[in-house]
């Protein structure tokens, strides 16, 4: 049986980034500085060229209109790399080649036909938390989208806005829609003994952490008696790796190899701390569901109206929804959906499912890459029946309400789930919380990105 795509709905992180903060003491901070410097755009050139193609709308009620990472001296911490528009560009790319009806008549091989064609089928709408670096991703991955798609010539004609939604709309980030019901209900869980008797276990880490990197005793840190912030010291080895900087550089041991021995040996607890005190956030319902409930309520609301159109034979143009966000959005996803990967032990216990792991590695430490892509296929059948896909970087994920329903089997499943069962996981996420779908006013102002990724 065949299928069509009907909607497709895209979340993705942005790309590769610069440190969100420096940990380097004071006499290698310039040092440091001019090495991310040159791996940035000089000034804002670049972005006002992108903003010629892609122009940006931010409400005044989200930071006064103003990026929260651009001002106060942050440069060139926290933003996009070269690297990271390469990599944007190149999910576009993709993206346009897996979504891409061109009419094999055409002859013409030029951008504008190819952006076009495309333009003809989808209705492009672009949505972006309120930073510079989700901004420019989403520029450089509708620049990727739009471009011919066998060539590297740009899309030129003004394309779609971007917008920044109003602060209490903005479905993208709940640590910056709603600081402090965030900082509440963090709270709650941090304050377990659970999570205090385990995340006292990694206070050794954290002092050795603090004695290579200084500025993690001074970062803000959101609870637990470890006492560093561990989003900024996984980006000390994430972003070092990536710009094949040595693990020591710039720190109290400047290249030093035993050194970089060391880091490199605290390198996997980081990262799997990280995950942890993240898994801990996300099976908590309210938490969850203060974070997720808006974005998803937001797509099935946008599915079922595009079937209605569809059964009224309204053929207007597709909607093609892109969200540019935060991995710890597309983390708290995976856990709203009920991602197989990321489910608990009972969970998969209950399904007669094994604890799945990946190289030895439990795959709930899985935690989305920069340009990570999540995707939202509305399809429709032969027979005119509607169902819903979803994709991690292309390829089909599995969930938990998928093996209930089919048992453990070890053969191939249908990935796909009627659009009423994917009604049913998000009303589950409600029902299971305190929250409820509407969104509270929460005036205080308050620059959360050391939440995000």
């Amino acid at each position: 049986m065949t299928t069509t795509v009907e909607g497709v709905w895209i979340f993705h992180r942005h790309g590769d980034r610069t440190p969100a903060r420096s940990l380097v003491p004071t006499e290698h901070l310039e040092a440091e500085k001019s090495f991310w410097i040159s791996k940035i755009p000089s000034g804002m050139t670049f972005f006002d060229t992108l903003c010629q193609q892609f122009p940006v709308q931010i409400h005044e009620s989200n930071n006064q209109g103003q990026f929260f990472d651009v001002h106060g001296g942050k440069e060139p911490y926290g933003f996009l790399t070269f690297r990271g528009m390469e990599q944007m560009k190149l999910l576009g790319k993709n993206m346009a080649r897996r979504y891409h009806r061109h009419d094999e008549s055409q002859t013409s091989d030029t951008s504008s036909s190819s952006s076009s064609s495309f333009l003809q089928q989808w209705n492009i709408q672009a949505y972006s938390t309120n930073y510079l670096r989700t901004v420019k991703s989403v520029q450089c991955f509708l620049d990727g989208l739009l471009s011919n798609k066998d060539t590297t010539t740009p899309f030129i004609d003004p394309g779609p806005t971007i917008h920044v939604r109003e602060r209490s709309q903005d479905i993208l980030n709940a640590f910056d829609r709603q600081p402090q019901l965030m900082k509440k209900l963090v709270q709650d869980v941090v304050s377990k003994e659970s999570f205090i008797s385990y995340d006292e276990k990694l206070k050794p880490i954290a002092q050795r952490l603090i004695m290579i990197l200084p500025g993690l005793a001074k970062a803000a840190n959101y609870g637990g008696p470890s006492g560093i912030n561990w989003i900024h010291a996984s980006d000390h080895f994430v972003c070092r790796e990536a710009h094949d900087l040595h693990l020591s550089s710039f720190s109290l041991f400047h290249n030093d190899h035993e050194m970089d021995k060391l880091l490199a040996s605290l390198r996997v607890d980081t990262l799997s701390h990280l995950a942890w005190r993240f898994r801990q956030w996300y099976q908590s319902p309210s938490l969850l569901a203060a974070i997720v409930l808006a974005p998803l309520r937001e797509i099935e609301m946008q599915m079922k109206g595009q079937v209605n159109r569809l059964k009224s034979n309204l053929k207007d143009h597709k909607p093609f929804i892109i969200y540019s966000c935060h991995d710890v959005t597309l983390l708290s996803l995976l856990y709203g959906i009920g991602a197989d990967f990321v489910a608990t032990e009972d969970e998969l216990q209950e399904v007669a499912a094994p604890t799945r792991r990946d190289n030895g590695e439990e795959r709930w430490k899985y935690w989305p890459e920069y340009a990570t892509s999540l995707i939202f296929e509305l399809v429709r059948d032969d027979d005119d029946e509607y169902f819903v896909e979803i994709f991690l970087n292309g390829k089909p994920i599995q969930l938990i309400s998928q093996l209930q329903r089919n048992g453990p089997s070890k053969e191939r499943i249908d990935r796909k789930i009627k659009l009423d069962e994917f009604t049913n996981i998000i009303n589950d996420v409600e029902n299971k919380s305190h929250i409820h779908a509407k969104i509270e006013d929460d005036q205080v102002a308050r620059d959360m990105s050391t939440w995000t990724g």
